[in-house]
């Protein structure tokens, strides 16, 4: 089973270290098997090379017609020339912008390049080059109109801790199961509508497929099962006791 971070610490305070986390649930809940790092490297100044970008100019390569030749103001005094390659955006569009010695969540090193004849000094990145998602048919483009310049850490999830638990532990772990039932009043309700503040580890819909830390705004339909995490559980990553039972 994997636990993110960032899930947890939607529901409770976590302000320990990763390492010391682990340890509180192998003693009290369930074996880590490993600390998964995911998305972008928080490590020698790397976060600071992405950041939120204006486009101000975007148009046909003139060396190719599959690809974009777009200015970009990412925050500094001259914009950037970027080549990209989706077209789902425009002039005016607020995307997200990683500047040449950026290091790539697959580890790749962001350098200004020439991209047929044409400089490119940046890249405008899709949700699968920041491993927050699988869409690679298109760029992020943002519905707010963040300021260019703006850290891409202080709006997106950029980098995250998912614990690993081990598979027979996993299995032994309190889990509270509400199923769907038809005409049950959480048919048709949102997630956050039905279970209002309690964690919610994962939707499963009643064809299989798995739906792990969910929106909230994420609807209920009937066959669903919504697995939540127990008090003891909880208690473990918060580092105290659960309350006693009655």
């Amino acid at each position: 089973m994997l636990v993110p971070l960032s899930w947890l610490r939607d529901y409770v305070a976590v302000d320990v270290p990763a390492e010391e986390l682990a340890e509180r649930l192998t003693i009290s809940v369930a074996g880590v098997e490993r600390i998964i790092r995911r998305g972008v490297a928080d490590e020698d100044g790397n976060l600071g090379l992405y950041r939120v970008g204006r486009v101000l100019e975007a148009g046909k390569h003139p060396n190719a017609d599959r690809l974009q030749l777009c200015r970009v103001d990412v925050g500094e005094t001259e914009p950037r020339q970027i080549v990209c390659g989706a077209w789902n955006f425009g002039a005016g569009a607020t995307v997200a912008v990683a500047l040449p010695g950026a290091v790539l969540p697959d580890g790749r090193r962001l350098e200004r390049a020439k991209l047929r004849g044409t400089v490119s000094d940046g890249m405008i990145l899709s949700e699968r080059e920041l491993e927050l998602g699988a869409d690679h048919t298109g760029i992020v483009v943002f519905p707010e109109p963040w300021e260019p310049g703006t850290p891409l850490a202080d709006v997106l999830p950029l980098t995250d801790i998912v614990l690993e638990l081990e598979t027979t532990d996993a299995a032994s772990m309190k889990l509270v199961e509400v199923r769907v039932e038809p005409g049950s009043p959480l048919e048709g309700k949102t997630v956050g509508e039905a279970m209002g503040s309690t964690p919610v580890l994962a939707v499963r819909h009643a064809g299989g497929q798995i739906a792990p830390n969910p929106p909230s705004g994420l609807q209920l339909r009937q066959g669903d099962l919504v697995l939540l995490l127990g008090e003891e559980e909880l208690a473990a990553v918060r580092g105290y006791p659960a309350a006693p039972q009655d």
